[in-house]
């Protein structure tokens, strides 16, 4: 099971302290536009937004390991938005 995540410190903002988990990139980047109070859409400032922090944007992997109601979390970049070389 895949989840998408962001954390305000992971793009710079040391004084916010939000982050959000969304099954959707989309939905990641509409709390955090939420939180800062941007009305988000995918176009105008919305649309900038989007292609700023989508770099930032991680997927969280969860893992069921043997035990019941034991998982594990490993922490990638998502492979969507991996830069090119």
């Amino acid at each position: 099971m895949s989840k998408y995540y962001i954390d305000c410190r992971d793009v710079g903002w040391q004084d916010c302290s939000f982050s959000a988990e969304a099954d959707t990139i989309e939905q990641v980047v509409e709390q955090l536009a939420d939180h800062i109070g941007i009305h988000y859409n995918l176009k105008g400032f919305g649309h900038e937004l989007y292609g700023t922090l989508r770099q930032h944007i991680r997927r969280r992997e969860v893992v069921s390991n043997q035990g019941p109601g034991e998982h594990q979390q490993v922490d990638e970049p998502s492979p969507v938005f991996e830069r090119s070389q």
